[in-house]
């Protein structure tokens, strides 16, 4: 009981604008979890707002963590085996336009897509999330009324994948739309 009245009292304390954002490579948001909750708890009570604050964030970076802004996307390292191969000069621009790196942040998920090799049946992709991590993919191209459109079967569901303007709209089921932006 007295562990619950503790981090509920830290919990007042870091709440209301203090929204930190953490990340460590290779973590789970389950272990993030842990790790937050576990920091919370090592706090002093009595320290003020600001105290408090520094001695969960010192916790946070001595387990490894990175604090970054709310707007700022980390890029996951590149996997080993990533192939890119240039569209063919032939292909329409449309459907060039979704070779690349591209990412996202939406909350607490953050997302990168390569399309490492496109053409007119198919392309094969690598997709990153902060919850999941690193896969590859093998997308089907359709093109419907004109439309380029690429479609794979993710960890949780049938991911459309279409561009508009500067950005890779993808349709994540059950999480909504993420819009992309390319990425160097």
């Amino acid at each position: 009981m007295k562990r619950l009245l503790v981090l509920a009292m830290v919990m007042g304390l870091l709440s209301g604008c203090y929204k930190p954002t953490w990340h460590r490579e290779n973590t789970t948001y389950s272990q993030l979890k842990s790790d937050s909750d576990s920091c919370k708890m090592g706090v002093n009570i009595g320290s003020s707002r600001d105290e408090t604050i520094k001695q969960y964030e010192q916790c946070m970076q001595g387990k490894g963590y990175m604090l970054k802004s709310t707007n700022q996307t980390v890029s996951p390292p590149i996997p080993s085996d990533l192939q890119i191969v240039q569209p063919d000069p032939s292909l329409p621009k449309e459907l060039a336009a979704f070779f690349g790196k591209w990412e996202a942040k939406s909350g607490s998920l953050e997302f990168s897509l390569i399309v490492e090799n496109i053409d007119e049946e198919k392309a094969s992709l690598y997709t990153w999330s902060s919850r999941f991590g690193w896969a590859r993919h093998e997308a089907k191209v359709t093109n419907e009324r004109g439309k380029y459109k690429l479609w794979f079967r993710g960890r949780t569901g049938v991911n459309e994948l279409t561009l508009s303007g500067e950005y890779l709209h993808v349709d994540v089921p059950p999480i909504g739309t993420l819009r992309n932006r390319r990425v160097p």
